[in-house]
């Protein structure tokens, strides 16, 4: 959807014995203060119709469909990493969004120094791939927001270097509104289960890489968020999602989105536990396909 300006204009009303109709008189200027922007709808970084990292109720018209790239350099405490994220999103039916992703990473580990033993402190490869659906529910009375059902599954990761695969299952509740001022208003509540996994645990002293099973896992997700538009053509998104990214990976997120068919953002990520990264900064585009 593109986003147009928003210009209140007197208009002059023509009736008919049987119809009346709104047409704009030739003579209307718009005026400065009443000038309203509407938010620029988009995809997230992975591809699905969203905020930054988070995704809104919204769904793309029947038949369109969207590609989207990021590129995010991540630096924190106990690693720094690269992450290139890409994903697709199509629109099934009116209210019907399938979408899939995948991301690149690249770490870079702060392992304890430990005398007389060597460690791999970087690893890198293909992370899960994603496949997922997600039912906007439209309500009749507009003053109302638009809920949306949705369902994610990952498996992965699909690189052996980033550890072993398991399956991962997102259901999630999303509401989405649009005030009369042009902001977007978002919220969402989801519950992530996290399949069983091997992982590898360092011993602190000797240095030696056991494997140990990792047991299944169950995390609540809740994320809010708002897109303000302040030009034609940009609208400026804050957002904080808690474990958004599962694995108590939680982020504070901060961007800006502009242009018409094709769509870049520009994300600053902070992170709030140590699953995250402290700082994330990066951008995208999304391209209707």
């Amino acid at each position: 959807m593109l986003s147009q300006p928003l210009m209140a204009a007197q208009t002059s009303k023509k009736k008919s014995s049987s119809t009346t109709r709104e047409t704009s008189s030739p003579a209307a200027q718009p005026s400065s203060t009443t000038r309203l922007y509407s938010y620029i709808s988009g995809s997230n970084i992975f591809g699905r119709k969203g905020l930054l990292f988070t995704d809104t109720a919204e769904t793309p018209n029947k038949g369109d469909s969207s590609f989207s790239g990021h590129l995010l350099l991540g630096e924190g405490d106990d690693f720094d990493q690269i992450q290139i994220p890409f994903g697709f999103n199509y629109g099934l039916d009116q209210n019907i969004e399938i979408s899939a992703s995948t991301q690149f990473l690249d770490q870079d580990l702060d392992l304890p120094n430990i005398a007389g033993v060597s460690l791999d402190e970087s690893r890198s490869g293909l992370g899960s791939i994603t496949v997922g659906g997600k039912y906007r529910i439209e309500p009749q009375d507009r003053s109302l927001p638009d809920f949306a059902l949705g369902l994610d599954l990952s498996f992965g990761p699909l690189s052996d270097d980033l550890g072993d695969e398991g399956i991962d299952a997102n259901i999630k509740g999303l509401a989405t509104h649009t005030l009369s001022n042009g902001i977007l208003l978002n919220g969402g509540l989801g519950i992530l289960f996290i399949g069983g996994r091997d992982v590898e645990v360092i011993h602190p002293v000797t240095g030696q890489i056991t494997k140990v099973k990792d047991d299944s896992d169950t995390e609540i997700q809740i994320h809010g968020g708002i897109g303000v538009p302040f030009r034609p053509d940009m609208t400026f998104i804050a957002e904080l999602g808690i474990d958004q990214l599962g694995d108590e990976n939680s982020v504070l997120g901060l961007g800006v989105r502009g242009g018409r068919n094709t769509k870049y953002q520009l994300i600053l990520g902070l992170g709030l536990d140590d699953a995250a990264p402290d700082i994330s900064i990066g951008g995208g585009v999304t391209f209707g396909l």
